[in-house]
């Protein structure tokens, strides 16, 4: 049969999906990144923030070639499904009727486009790469800088430690408040919100205002439901947020500021994570191409050698793979026009204690 299945289609389509919002997000709060001055700067802080500069463009970048990147993956399915789509309907009008006409239509017409295909994702999967790479090199450069501070605060590890464990708890919390994307949502075109979460880091101060240091914007994808309403239920952000604050009044400025970095090394580790599993999707995308170009070339071979086309099984369920396509073919249009609502943007800021 000359089509994958809709459901294994599907499948990994909504998981190259979920990976691309999954970078967009991270991305998006590395661009937007903010780190703040301490009264006495130290040279290490310093140093750290320029690195964050880095990460900052290489995110712009991403934003800048993921359309072409994508995009391409994703356009492949709308082209085969409508040349298929013609060679069933040349099938049904009876115009295609002998071996040779119709080796020369799989070999000739549908072979070179499921090729195309393969190379098409197969190019993506190795730009995902160079992205990938792009944030790699920032990485070791930006540990130096972080861990220069931990080193010259050393006494205060401890308790820098603790901070900087309740920061990491306090993002995956938001990660795992939110939805997994679902090839239903996308079918369905509706129910998807992306919420702005804002995690603010204050460095406390005693018996005056915190100084702001650390801001970042992340998104959560919710179904059906409001991340807002979600987060102000939640028990453990609450409590993760008051642990935060506690734990910062018995740390120095600089180690409460050198805590805090560590959140910008777990957003990069959550995006590198994504790129690393979309990379292990395309692949599967580029399998499935290439499966199908095998099952094209096969049964042209066999028309080639003199099998009789009304009794190739390949062609006798034609009209349902092309059926299977049209299928397939939606729903790769449905991840291209993927709307998502905007929910009322969260604010989490131990510093205030609570949801805003």
């Amino acid at each position: 049969m000359l089509s994958p299945t809709v459901n294994q289609a599907k499948t990994q389509l909504t998981a190259a999906a979920s990976e691309i919002l999954k970078i967009d997000g991270y991305a998006g709060s590395v661009r937007g990144l903010q780190i703040g001055q301490l009264p006495d700067d130290p040279d290490w802080l310093i140093s750290v923030r320029s690195r964050v500069g880095l990460l900052s463009a290489a995110a712009g970048q991403w934003f800048k070639a993921k359309p072409d990147i994508w995009g391409p993956v994703l356009s492949q399915f709308a082209t085969y499904e409508a040349t298929i789509a013609a060679i069933a309907q040349m099938q049904a009008e009876k115009q295609v009727t002998t071996g040779q006409q119709w080796a020369d239509l799989l070999s000739q017409t549908l072979a070179p486009q499921l090729a195309a295909a393969a190379a098409a994702t197969d190019a993506a999967t190795t730009a995902l790469q160079e992205q990938l790479n792009a944030f790699a090199d920032i990485q070791p450069l930006l540990e130096d800088s972080i861990q220069d501070g931990w080193t010259a605060l050393a006494a205060e590890e401890q308790q820098m430690v603790k901070i900087s464990a309740e920061l990491a708890r306090l993002e995956d919390l938001v990660g795992s408040l939110g939805d997994a994307l679902t090839s239903s949502a996308i079918s369905d075109g509706k129910g998807v919100i992306s919420t702005a979460v804002s995690i603010v880091y204050d460095v406390a101060v005693a018996g005056s205002e915190a100084v702001p240091f650390l801001a970042f914007v992340t998104s959560a994808i919710t179904i059906g439901r409001f991340f807002a309403d979600i987060a102000e239920g939640s028990a453990e952000v609450q409590s993760t947020l008051k642990q935060i604050a506690q734990l910062q009044l018995d740390a120095s400025l600089e180690a409460q500021a050198a805590a805090g970095t560590k959140s910008v090394l777990q957003l990069l580790y959550g995006l590198q994570a994504s790129f690393n599993t979309i990379a292990d999707v395309l692949p599967q995308i580029t399998q499935m191409w290439r499966s199908q170009l095998d099952l094209v070339q096969q049964a042209a071979s066999a028309l080639n050698d003199g099998a009789d086309p009304s009794g190739l099984f390949d062609l006798l369920t034609l009209q349902t793979s092309a059926a299977n396509w049209r299928t397939i073919a939606s729903f790769a249009n449905a991840v291209v026009t993927l709307k998502t609502g905007v929910g009322e943007p969260v604010e989490l800021n131990p510093q205030k204690a609570g949801v805003a």
